[in-house]
């Protein structure tokens, strides 16, 4: 089988997310009844600074994280460069805009991981082939 090298950039739509979730967040606490508690409006300030406090602080950690690189095969090996090597499961799915790839240890079938490739995060040709490992995967324990 031949081997694809992948290499991920950072994604919009995660961002997006995240943006929507506190603006969510936020806009939650402005939505109480006025005037149900004592100093609502500091208590409503305080808890929206945190949540902007702690979506910069994501927002950071975000931009400061790397993915490593991986090399991967349509029938199921995925080798981070930095790491170790781990096997695609049939429990992976597959969605138009966001991959939720499970990884099982090579060396320790207990030990796995959930890995999230959003569609913007790597090209479209990319994208396709992870998506047909995850499929030649899901067909490998159905057959």
């Amino acid at each position: 089988m031949s081997k694809y090298r992948v290499v991920f950039k950072r994604s919009r739509i995660e961002l997006a997310i995240g943006c929507i979730i506190a603006g969510l967040f936020v806009l939650s606490f402005w939505c109480w009844k006025a005037q149900i508690l004592p100093f609502q409006w500091l208590i409503q300030s305080v808890l929206s600074i945190l949540v902007c406090v702690h979506f910069f602080k994501w927002l950071k950690q975000q931009q400061a994280q790397k993915v490593s690189p991986v090399i991967f095969t349509v029938d199921g090996q995925w080798t981070e460069l930095e790491h170790d090597s781990w096997l695609i499961t049939q429990q992976s799915r597959i969605s138009r805009f966001v991959l939720f790839i499970n990884l099982s240890s090579v060396l320790n079938a207990a030990h796995s991981k959930w890995f999230v490739v959003y569609h913007d995060q790597v090209s479209e040709q990319e994208y396709r082939r992870l998506c047909r490992a995850i499929i030649f995967q899901q067909q490998k324990t159905d057959g």
